[in-house]
């Protein structure tokens, strides 16, 4: 939100997606319910973004949604879902920790380790994961559990992020041309 007056409490330098750029105004934090029949989104909880001393602003908005999270969970709210910018472990394990569970974005080189499924050799502490997750050379690897439509496949495991200190079920959206392969990479902490 632009703002004219310098004296405004909470005015800040907030990245608006629709120029691209950081601009000074007012930013809120908002928390909306998505009805998937009528596909609309109603607002819940609206909070003007003001920083604060010794927190980022992550861990505001974090605070926010744990405030929330029994008022959510008593309509049967479980599912979180939140952009790539809440993809950030100052987030992540507050929300579960709230008993949420948290449906995101990451990056196309998101740093993910395999989780260890072999068995134990009895000696040692057990082996946890089986090295690092590179997803065109390994792609056996994950199970394809669907088409969206000729070239457009989806596919999923459960992995350990090293960047969020969890396991995390990750879903590839992998969509093949005459010229190049894409990724778009969605996780969920409900493992």
């Amino acid at each position: 939100m632009p703002a004219l007056l310098t004296k405004t409490e909470g005015l800040g330098w907030f990245y608006n997606g629709s120029v691209s750029q950081a601009q000074q105004g007012l930013e809120a934090s908002l928390l909306a319910l998505v009805d998937l029949k009528l596909n609309t989104a109603f607002a819940y909880d609206v909070r003007q973004t003001i920083d604060q001393e010794n927190k980022t602003r992550i861990e505001v908005y974090a605070e926010q949604v744990v405030e929330l999270a029994p008022q959510l969970l008593e309509q049967g709210i479980q599912y979180l879902v939140a952009d790539a910018y809440y993809s950030k472990e100052k987030f992540i394990t507050p929300v579960v920790k709230a008993k949420l569970k948290l449906v995101g974005k990451l990056r196309a080189d998101a740093d993910l380790l395999w989780l260890y499924e072999g068995e134990y050799s009895g000696v040692g502490r057990p082996k946890k994961y089986d090295g690092k997750v590179y997803f065109e050379k390994e792609l056996h690897r994950f199970e394809q559990v669907g088409c969206l439509q000729e070239g457009l496949d989806i596919y999923s495991k459960t992995v350990y992020s090293k960047k969020f200190k969890r396991a995390i079920k990750v879903v590839m959206l992998r969509q093949t041309s005459d010229k190049q392969v894409s990724r778009v990479l969605l996780y969920s902490t409900d493992t």
